[in-house]
């Protein structure tokens, strides 16, 4: 029995890709983007792309991903449905000057923000 709601399939089509915590590097994590996902129209790849650059800039700069010579940012995604592209941002977590995390188990962990961009056809 399973304790995921899901199948998660076997292979993921696109590796993750980490990034050096460094504002320059998002025009590198923009055009690793659009080389990726093979099969999905111009127009989601670009939100896509929107998104991702966004996400990574807002965790470089508000992060520990920015603030430490060592940060990263990790990109990932998924196709978790046909015509759905799914893009994951991982930061290195919080700065020392942010607020107190309120829940003590995950104040050491990095902030994930996703984005679900479709086609906005359905059937």
């Amino acid at each position: 029995m399973s304790i995921l709601p899901h199948a998660i399939p076997p292979e993921r089509p696109w590796p993750a890709r980490v990034y050096p915590g460094d504002l320059s590097r998002t025009s590198t994590i923009r055009a690793d983007l659009r080389s990726d996902p093979a099969g999905f129209t111009e127009d989601l790849v670009e939100t896509a792309v929107l998104c991702a650059s966004e996400m990574a800039a807002n965790a470089v700069e508000h992060t520990r991903s920015g603030a430490d010579p060592d940060g990263r940012v990790l990109r990932a995604l998924f196709a978790p449905e046909p015509g759905v592209l799914r893009l994951v941002v991982v930061d290195d977590g919080a700065r020392e000057s942010s607020p107190v995390v309120p829940f003590p188990f995950c104040a050491d962990l990095g902030t994930a923000v996703w984005a679900e961009v479709t086609t906005g056809e359905t059937g």
